[in-house]
């Protein structure tokens, strides 16, 4: 028996689908831990790989010495207060990793014990997380070990987030309305 093409053989017309191209490759938010980035919108040499109408995280505006001064004590970075490329036009965008920007919104309610995957939708990076609900509190129920240890008695994957990878906005999405603990939630 012969097999033929192995490894594989590519042409040039084998590019990928259209619906794959990577056309906005920017990404500011992404699934490691990343403490700040300094965003010069409009600045001399750009953004590189910028592409004309991006978005950009909003992130804070160090329009003043203050502000700069204040995130420089905060992450420890006093380099903030000489670097050249600092602006009064640079954004400072910190919460970049997409468990620590999520995990503010939801609190206690939601977790994650799974890692974020990227799609590319659109032409961009965009995260998608599994949200559960769980508690250690539930009638009739047996506990065990979701994550970092913590035994929970109910669980349940009721929502999916979505952050973009360039502005970092978040989008929680409920997939399972049935969900008791998420009722009561939107309820209080």
């Amino acid at each position: 028996m012969f097999v033929s093409g192995i490894p594989p053989e590519f042409s040039a017309n084998d590019a990928a689908p259209q619906s794959l191209r990577l056309t906005r490759p920017n990404v500011y938010v992404g699934a490691r831990r990343q403490d700040y980035a300094i965003i010069n919108p409009g600045g001399s040499r750009g953004e590189e790989g910028a592409v004309p109408g991006i978005d950009f995280p909003a992130g804070i505006q160090l329009d003043s010495p203050l502000k700069t001064l204040a995130l420089a004590g905060r992450f420890r970075e006093w380099n903030l207060l000489f670097a050249a490329e600092v602006d009064r036009n640079s954004r400072f965008v910190f919460r970049r990793d997409i468990l620590e920007r999520v995990g503010r919104i939801s609190g206690a309610l939601l977790r994650y014990p799974e890692a974020p995957y990227p799609v590319i939708h659109e032409g961009q990076v965009m995260w998608i997380l599994e949200g559960f609900t769980a508690t250690r509190w539930f009638p009739l129920s047996t506990p065990h070990d979701l994550d970092a240890g913590r035994p929970v008695a109910y669980t349940r994957n009721s929502v999916k987030v979505v952050v973009d990878g360039v502005t970092g906005e978040v989008a929680f999405y409920v997939i399972d309305d049935a969900d008791p603990l998420l009722r009561a939630y939107a309820q209080g």
